[in-house]
């Protein structure tokens, strides 16, 4: 954002800001600290438009061509719908990922809880859920390891 210049009366200088946004020149003026309202441009791409105007409004302020308030209002009303229309299609990831969809549980739970019933029901359960449990672990401490182990894993061998 970059300042154009300046011009002394603020009705001038939103009815300037008007007539630049119909020409599809982003602007702004405000208040300097020396009561002069500055005008600013928005994107750098519009700044020799917007300085070749300005000189024109200031050699000729009252020229019926900076009279465009009615046009400028609509375009502002048409940018605001679609602002909202982006606004609506905003999804924020850093807060929506990790929260659940509706009442669904999410997958890793379900499968939390089934590794716990497993563990439960191998641990209390008979002989047979036991060795069901050693096969899901890989390793069950209750039989030995298979002949074909190589040597450098011996350590694990009975």
């Amino acid at each position: 954002m970059r300042m154009i210049g300046q011009v002394p009366a603020e009705a001038d200088a939103r009815r300037f800001v008007d007539y630049l946004l119909t020409r599809s020149v982003a602007a702004r003026a405000e208040e300097g600290q020396s009561g002069a309202w500055q005008i600013w441009v928005e994107h750098d791409d519009h700044l020799d438009a917007g300085l070749a105007e300005l000189q024109r409004f200031q050699a000729n302020p009252a020229d019926a061509r900076f009279d465009s308030a009615a046009d400028a209002a609509s375009i502002r009303k048409q940018q605001d719908k679609a602002a909202d229309k982006r606004r609506q299609n905003f999804h924020d990831v850093r807060t929506t990922t990790f929260a659940p969809i509706g009442n669904a549980v999410p997958v890793t739970f379900v499968l939390i809880g089934v590794s716990v019933a497993v563990f439960v029901f191998g641990y209390f359960g008979s002989e047979k859920t036991a060795d069901a449990l050693g096969q899901l672990l890989f390793a069950d401490p209750k039989t030995s390891f298979p002949e074909w182990i190589p040597d450098r894993l011996a350590m694990f061998k009975d």
